[in-house]
């Protein structure tokens, strides 16, 4: 084999290698805009429609910033949900594939800034009080609304998938254990937040975090595999 042949499949490797790298570094970073957005909105996830648009009236500022928030995680999350699912089908092909979709169809849905940003925007054009509340429940009695509330729910019935499908996988050797445990933990908590404060939401969006930036690195390295090659 000719030195020639050899260095065009070196460097495609490594371009390949930057790429994924590159695609890794990114995968905490739609989680992590999950958890900036549970801390800088003004109205608590719990809260019933009358005290969120209280609170929306008095802060809108921080609306908006709650609707950026979603935006950046709903577009780098649903990036990220397709880079972890690819480590974890490596050993469950088709649990995986299944926990990828509904895990990217939900962060697509928390990209969609239809009624989040509207009800952000309308203190800003005079939309207060009553009128706030009918303008709000216009929305929610609205088809479009009601399946996206519908749809958003696939979001951490997708990261949990994805959770168990990487369990799956750590009992084939082909994801690491700790990571799996991670993502399966982090939705409980995520859940269990939203019942007690944004700050508690917060945290269970950073282990989310840390469950995809590990996903990302077994992405972009091959481990555990990589691992048991050298071992071997």
């Amino acid at each position: 084999m000719s030195t020639a042949s050899v260095a065009p499949s070196a460097t495609v490797l490594a371009q390949t290698s930057r790429g994924r790298i590159a695609l890794a570094v990114t995968t905490p970073v739609g989680p992590l805009a999950m958890a900036g957005w549970a801390v800088s909105t003004p109205y608590d996830p719990a809260s019933d429609i009358p005290a969120s648009a209280a609170a929306i009236a008095a802060d809108p500022v921080g609306a908006q910033w709650g609707l950026l928030f979603l935006i950046v995680a709903g577009v780098f999350g649903a990036i990220a949900s397709l880079v972890v699912g690819a480590a974890i089908r490596r050993g469950a092909p088709h649990l995986g594939a299944v926990a990828t979709a509904l895990t990217f169809v939900g962060f697509c849905v928390a990209a969609y800034p239809g009624p989040v940003a509207a009800v952000a925007a309308a203190p800003a054009v005079g939309l207060v009080g009553d009128d706030l509340l009918t303008f709000i429940g216009g929305i929610d009695g609205q088809v479009q609304g009601s399946v996206i509330n519908v749809l958003f729910v696939t979001l951490p019935a997708g990261i949990l998938l994805l959770g168990i499908a990487a369990l799956v996988a750590s009992r084939r050797h082909a994801y690491l254990l700790w990571a799996a445990i991670v993502l399966v933990a982090a939705i409980p908590l995520v859940m269990l937040g939203g019942f007690i404060a944004g700050w508690a939401l917060a945290i269970g969006w950073v282990v989310v975090a840390v469950g995809f930036g590990a996903g990302g690195w077994q992405y972009a390295t091959g481990t555990p595999a990589a691992a048991r090659r050298h071992a071997g």
